[in-house]
């Protein structure tokens, strides 16, 4: 990155991980979840780092609940709207 009156400008090998990144968020969110559970069992134990493991997969399966219901409940609103007229 080069400051240019102020403003950073991100040269092409930059962007072009940055876009890699974003384009496998859910593997980089994986990966930072794996080494800070790693951090846990390095510093804390492994049984404090298998309890964070698990906290963070009940938080990761709920939150895909909810946004499935969001969902199913949208259609199922559409679909029995349709029944109806």
């Amino acid at each position: 990155m080069r400051a240019e009156s102020g403003v950073y400008r991100m040269n092409d090998e930059a962007r072009s991980i940055l876009k890699l990144a974003f384009e496998r968020r859910s593997r980089v969110i994986g990966l930072l979840i794996g080494v800070i559970a790693g951090i846990i069992a390095v510093f804390c134990g492994f049984g404090k780092a298998l309890a964070f493991s698990i906290c963070v997969l009940v938080g990761y399966g709920l939150g895909r609940i909810v946004e499935e219901e969001d969902l199913i409940r949208s259609l199922l609103s559409s679909s029995l709207l349709r029944r109806r007229r």
